[in-house]
């Protein structure tokens, strides 16, 4: 046996309250006991470990029903708890274990647990752990009435799962429907990641305008920074000098709370010291309490032992006395039994003188008899030898008149037989024709159905193009949107910048008409641009073209004077003198071909120093790969502070700090030829583009409730195809169960043809029987009367004979009766002189015994009057300890209330101290919390700086120190303006950069991850083939094996017919149904359904034996399989049972004595106490071959 069960533990499930072990044997194990004792329960438990779910299939309601519910005497319990143990020394199940226990607990909550060698587990694991095996729930293993219906009654697809378990294909279909499972998810995931990177394409697209802004909010925000800081100052030096007048209050009062705190904590030590000295004294008195109150227990023990001690003394005199009586009338009885043995032995010699003359007399009459005998028997012989022959001609002479009489009897009820099935064939051609027209009914029904589905589905198919085609319409829709948006924003922004930027030449104009002493004019009126450089630069100047050169810094102060009393606007100034000195230029690398700006821009020489001042650091070059920005920075770092600028004729720009800008050229040149459009065609162009934005809008919402109505027609239409569906699978399984039904009376009306016919010859040949049968019983009446006349001569001579010997016996019986009677007697005799022997000798026994036991107790009163002095001497050395210890007790009692009463008046001292330390401290505690919102509100300060504008403290002030004050006034305005200006751009993404290289990475990752699960579904679909493929050959090399040893043991076990396994369709065989077709010896091939109950349980174990023949499952369990065989078929069941008794452990419940004896071990269910299972187990001793 390579792999088999062990042992079952049970315990807590159905009718087992109590906890059960079953041990199995190799071989076949017998499961007996009256009906509703619980042996389908065991069969049940093994189902359930094994990892069953359904609880119909454990016959409960639900699966919290298997657990014993209780009785009248017991309560229920908890759990049901079932553990198989499992021999794989052979290591045939997929696990590093010799012995293998798989467990399985069930909670009345409802909570399951599984456990494989008391490891916590998952129902799918031991499900994985029996695949393929032939152990399981829904495997061939388990045997039973409901398994016989199934194999015999079910679908052809459905029977074709057992066969799939002895392929060992359930491990590929398992694997088979986890890789299905893995490609309908791959599938999904590829259909969300097309998503997903449609919308991450969508949202690159539109980050681009968004960095654009963001820059301009970062210059508005820098503003906004440094008149946030100069305001936070001035609120820190407030702060800062009420923080320190608080500090002082602080320092007074810690000083108070210190001094008071000193004195308490005195105090403290003081109460301290005495309540340890009351905690010791508290223990020494406990300590007398304790040694007083044992030696009092000491003494009430002695006490109770002495008294204990007289008890047993009266005791043991009053057993010394009995013993006494009880010696003497064991002397008594003596003398009186040796009396009655003489009498006996004088008896006994009479009665042997007598049996000697008996037995004489018998010899004789022995002699006499037995020569009577033989002679009676001879006669006796003669008249037998007659007799036979007589009844044996008067059995055949009766049989042929029984012949007769059951020939007439079998024509008439063939007569009526053959008369019903004409009848009965009438009948069912009148139901053919009728389900016939139900068949046309239902077909026609069904091709309605059909019809109108196709409709529906056609209508819905025009409805999904619509909204396909609505859905394009509004994603342009929304994509035109998008553009009109941007193109919309990016308009407004340009006429905001091109009215900034005219009002501030406006206002440059304006100062040059006053007049201003000093004043020469703009930075653009007095400098010209190589053409192909004009657009780039004026780009990177930007409002440094419309800074004023003047004269000097009184020139400039003049301006911005009126400027502010004017409230026009704001400017910047180069005040020629003030500048620094003539710009020596910057040191130019050896290895890069760099010019100057200043030698290709013209200008008038009185300007020199601001042109060196603005365009002195700026450089031109062919392009940035000709300059090495870290050299370049090293070299700037050593010569001069001012950065260095590179600029080619794309416009790339590159500085000396590694600051790199290029893009578009077309770019630039839009922008500035927009800029220079009059604002008039602009603000024209933005209605435009908001008329036409609305109306796209407008559309949109159009569109999207044009596609809400489509999906709601689609929804309608998609419930009118399930319902069309619903009808058309009911109508296929009416016309379905129609079709079989009429095939069914197609088979039962050629049946009953066929029986007619031979009805009809057995018929004829029943008369030609009964006149040949007639002759024979003339010729046998003769006979008999020639027997009978030679019969009568024999009895009267052996009359003769047994009158003598009758008489002759009668007196041997009196002799024999005399002398069994002296046997008897003399037996008797013998049998009481013994028994009077014993008698005495236990007599004796008796007598020495109580003498001992005497002697024993005297030596007991001896020991008790010992233990009586001990204990008075020691009682009395315990009382006068007792009485030391109430002394002592008493004294420490006192010295405990004089310390008790030290103790609370220092409290009472110490609870003063504490109050007045208590208002002093919460005096402190406010000054803190005052102290500690001004340092907190410096420190909120403090951080603020330090996390919005990521300044120090002195970092702060030293930047407040170097610009000018400006009055409170002037920088909150300045504040909300800046605010005001920032909300005006609306939401802003500042992140737009690092969020577009995110999503560039993310398109990419998302684009990768696409391949892979395109990559991964062909490898799902390679591996579904391969295991359709191996699954293929399998199931046709098993299903031919299995078929032909059917066919084999069925024949065996009906002794002929034949019986066949038909594939439903051989073109699939991954979806392919099982017939069965079975012809018992005498009758038409035909359906199983139309087998008696007896022929399908057969015909069901022939199957079972058929797939052990190619797949031997370690076990078989046979629930009451054999009930429906007579005698004959369960000879055959168990002969095929022994066959296979040395590959399959075999487990049977059964109620036959005959599969009861081939049992190798015998397990009783009984039920003593009602509702409560108990298992007794009886194991055969196979006798061994000689």
């Amino acid at each position: 046996m390579r792999l088999y069960f062990k042992k079952l533990e049970i315990f807590g499930f159905k009718s087992f309250a109590d906890k059960i072990t079953v041990d199995f044997e190799p071989g076949i194990t017998c499961i007996v006991g009256p009906n509703g004792c619980g042996k389908t329960n065991i069969v049940d438990a093994i189902r359930w470990v094994l990892g069953e779910q359904s609880a119909k299939q454990l016959r409960a309601g639900k699966m919290e029903d298997i657990i014993f519910n209780g009785s009248r005497t017991r309560k229920p319990v908890g759990l049901a708890e079932v553990s198989l143990s499992l021999d794989n020394s052979q290591n045939i199940l997929p696990i590093e274990y010799r012995e293998v226990t798989v467990t399985r607990r069930l909670f009345r909550s409802g909570e399951s647990e599984y456990y494989i060698n008391k490891s916590p587990c998952r129902l799918k694991d031991i499900t994985a752990l029996f695949l393929d095996t032939g152990m399981g729930t829904d495997t061939y293993s388990l045997m039973e009435d409901k398994k016989i219906d199934f194999i015999l009654n079910s679908k052809p697809e459905e029977r074709r799962t057992i066969f799939e378990e002895v392929a060992g294909v359930m491990k590929y279909k398992w694997r088979r429907e986890e890789a299905l499972r893995k490609l309908e998810s791959t599938q999904a995931n590829l259909m969300r990641l097309s998503d997903i990177i449609s919308e991450v394409k969508r949202q690159i697209n539109s980050l681009d305008y968004q960095a654009r802004k963001a820059r301009q909010y970062q210059k508005y925000r820098e503003q906004l920074k440094r008149l946030e800081i100069r305001r936070l100052m001035k609120n820190y030096t407030k702060i800062k000098e009420e923080f320190t007048q608080g500090e002082e209050n602080l320092s007074s009062l810690s000083s108070q709370a210190e001094r008071l705190s000193s004195e308490c904590k005195q105090k403290e030590d003081s109460t301290l010291q005495l309540r340890l000295q009351l905690k010791e004294k508290e223990e020494e008195l406990t300590k007398t309490q304790r040694e007083l109150f044992s030696i009092s227990s000491e003494i009430s023990r002695f006490e109770d032992r002495l008294l204990l001690g007289k008890e047993r003394k009266e005791e043991i005199e009053g057993e010394k006395a009995q013993l006494r009586e009880q010696i003497e009338d064991s002397n008594n009885k003596i003398t009186l039994l040796d009396e009655k043995i003489s009498q006996t032995e004088k008896d006994n010699e009479e009665l042997a003188k007598q049996l000697d003359e008996t037995n004489t007399a018998f010899s004789s009459k022995e002699e006499i008899l037995h020569s009577l005998t033989e002679r009676l028997v001879h006669l006796s012989g003669s008249l037998e030898e007659r007799k036979e022959a007589l009844v044996e001609l008067m059995n055949k002479t009766a049989q042929t008149r029984n012949r007769l009489i059951s020939l007439e009897l079998d024509r008439k009820s063939l007569l009526s037989r053959k008369e019903k099935l004409s009848t009965d064939e009438k009948r069912r051609c009148e139901d053919k024709e009728i389900l016939q027209g139900e068949i046309s009914s239902k077909q026609e029904e069904l091709e309605r159905e059909k019809e109108k589905l196709t409709e529906i589905n056609e209508r819905n198919n025009l409805l999904v193009k619509e909204k396909d085609s609505f859905v394009e319409s509004l994603k342009q829709v929304i994509d035109r949107a998008g553009e009109l948006q941007q193109k919309y924003s990016l308009r407004s922004a340009l006429v905001q910048s091109s009215s900034e930027l005219n009002q501030k030449e406006a206002l440059v104009e304006e100062v040059l008409s006053r007049g201003f002493s000093g004043i020469y004019g703009a930075v653009k009126s007095f400098i010209s641009f190589p053409p192909e450089y004009e657009v780039v630069l004026e780009k990177l100047l930007g409002e440094r073209l419309q800074y004023l050169v003047c004269e000097d810094t009184q020139s400039a102060l003049a301006v911005i004077e009126y400027l502010k009393k004017e409230k026009k606007g704001y400017l910047t100034f180069l005040p020629i003198k003030e500048l620094p000195v003539s710009n020596p230029g910057p040191v130019i690398p050896q290895d890069v071909v760099g010019i100057p700006l200043l030698e290709k821009v013209g200008y008038e020489k009185k300007y020199q120093k601001a042109m060196e001042f603005l365009l002195g650091n700026i450089f031109l070059v062919d392009n940035l790969d000709q300059v090495d920005p870290m050299e370049m920075r090293s070299r700037q770092e050593e010569k001069s502070k001012k950065e260095i600028i590179f600029l080619t004729k794309e416009g790339d720009i590159l500085t000396s700090s590694g600051i790199l800008s290029g893009g578009s050229r077309e770019f630039l040149e839009e922008n500035i030829l927009i800029r220079d459009k009059k604002v008039k065609e602009l603000e024209k162009e933005i209605s435009q583009l908001k008329e036409e934005l609305d109306k796209t809008i407008v559309q949109r919402a159009k569109l999207e409730e044009k596609i809400s109505d489509v999906n709601s027609q689609i929804e309608k239409n998609n419930a009118l195809s399930q319902k069309a569906q619903i009808n058309i699978a009911q109508l296929g399984g009416v016309i379905s169960q129609k079709e079989e039904l009429r095939k069914r009376l197609d088979s039962e009306i050629n049946l009953l043809i066929d029986e007619q016919s031979i009805i009809g010859k057995d018929i004829s040949t029943g008369a030609t029987d009964v006149e040949q049968l007639s002759n024979d019983q003339k010729a046998g009446e003769t006979s008999q009367k020639e027997i009978q006349e030679m019969i009568k001569e024999l009895e009267k001579d052996l009359h003769s004979v047994v009158a003598q010997e009758k008489e002759e016996r009668e007196k041997l019986i009196e002799l024999k009766i005399l002398k069994t009677q002296l046997e008897e007697k003399k037996r008797n005799l013998q049998s009481e002189k013994s028994h009077l022997e014993n008698e005495r000798e236990g007599l004796l026994n008796l007598l020495d015994q109580r003498k001992e036991s005497l002697a024993n107790l005297e030596g007991k009163v001896t020991g008790i009057e010992e233990v009586k002095f001990s204990g008075e001497k020691e009682i009395s050395s315990l009382s006068e300890s007792q009485n030391k210890l109430e002394i002592e007790q008493k004294r420490l009692q006192e010295e405990k209330e004089k310390i008790n009463q030290n103790l609370q008046e220092e409290e009472t001292i110490l609870g003063q101290k504490k109050g007045e330390l208590s208002r002093i401290q919460t005096d402190l505690t406010q000054e803190k919390i005052n102290s500690n919102r001004l340092s907190l509100e410096l420190n909120q300060i403090n951080e603020k700086l330090t996390e919005e504008f990521n300044l120090s403290l002195d970092e702060a002030l030293q930047t407040v120190s170097q610009s000018p004050v400006d009055t409170s006034e002037d920088y909150v305005r300045s504040i909300e303006k800046l605010k005001r200006s920032i909300e005006t751009m609306g939401p802003v993404n500042l992140a737009a950069p690092e969020e577009y290289e995110r999503l560039d990475e993310r398109y990419k990752f998302l684009k990768s991850q696409e391949e892979d699960l395109i990559k991964s579904s062909e490898d799902l679909h390679k591996v579904i083939g391969k295991i359709d493929g191996t699954t293929r050959a399998n199931f046709k090399k098993t299903f031919t094996s299995v078929r032909n040893n059917f066919q084999k043991v069925f024949t065996q076990l009906f002794e002929g017919g034949e019986a066949d396994l038909i594939l439903t369709n051989e073109a699939d065989l991954l979806e392919t149904g099982v017939d069965i077709v079975a012809q018992p010896p005498g009758k038409k091939l035909q359906n199983i359904s139309l087998l008696s109950g007896g022929e399908k349980a057969l015909c069901a174990i022939a199957l079972l034996f058929a797939l052990f023949m190619v797949k031997p499952s370690p076990f078989c369990v046979l629930d009451e399989v054999d009930a429906p065989l007579d005698d004959a078929n369960l000879q055959r069941f168990t002969m095929l049972l022994k066959e296979f008794v040395n590959k399959t452990q075999f487990i049977v419940v059964t109620h036959n004595k005959k599969t009861m004896e081939m049992s190798d071990v015998l397990y009783g269910v009984t039920m003593e106490e009602f509702g409560i299972s108990k298992l007794i187990s009886v194991k055969f001793q196979k006798p061994s071959p000689a």
